[in-house]
């Protein structure tokens, strides 16, 4: 990715904080997490906000097979996410399922906070997790979140009225 694109993704998730375009998804739902995918990737991708149907695989670790990724996306959102535990886990799962081909990280993280905020009044200030350990816990938590759970819950601070410790966060998250 060049650093034209880097730029464009970035200010188009600026702009669904600051104009509040985020707050009309439905979080905590594959719809959310296809639309955060949509906004900032249009342009970009082809088809952005459309499931793959292609599997892929990082290094050693496979994401849900396309066969399935549907089933999975369709359990991930009978799952409830009432309490902190039960977004961690909906996150956890929804990174393990890996819904897209690209953008995958960024957007799931998005989502997951204002899964947070929706819920809890609270969001994650990135800038407090290392991005190895992160990575590190976020590979683990497919087997295990409590890892994750406890380094996410180490960085989670009460909202407040201020965008740019979203904006901030950005870069972390890119």
């Amino acid at each position: 990715m060049n650093l034209q694109e880097e730029n464009f993704i970035k200010r188009r998730a600026s702009e669904l904080w600051n104009k509040n375009v985020i707050d009309d998804f439905e979080m905590g739902k594959t719809v959310g997490i296809q639309s955060i995918h949509r906004y900032i990737f249009n342009g970009i991708v082809s088809k952005p906000g459309t499931i793959r149907q292609v599997d892929i695989q990082e290094e050693n670790f496979i994401y849900s097979p396309a066969l399935f990724i549907v089933t999975n996306l369709n359990a991930i959102d009978d799952m409830p996410f009432e309490n902190f535990d039960q977004i961690v886990a909906k996150f956890v799962e929804m990174s393990t399922a890996h819904p897209f081909m690209r953008g995958n990280d960024f957007v799931t993280r998005m989502w997951l906070d204002q899964m947070l905020i929706d819920k809890l009044s609270k969001c994650v200030d990135w800038s407090k997790i290392d991005k190895y350990d992160y990575l590190r816990k976020l590979e683990e938590a497919s087997f295990d979140d409590s890892q994750m759970n406890e380094l996410l819950k180490s960085a989670l601070i009460d909202v407040t009225n201020n965008r740019q410790l979203h904006i901030g966060g950005l870069d972390i998250l890119y």
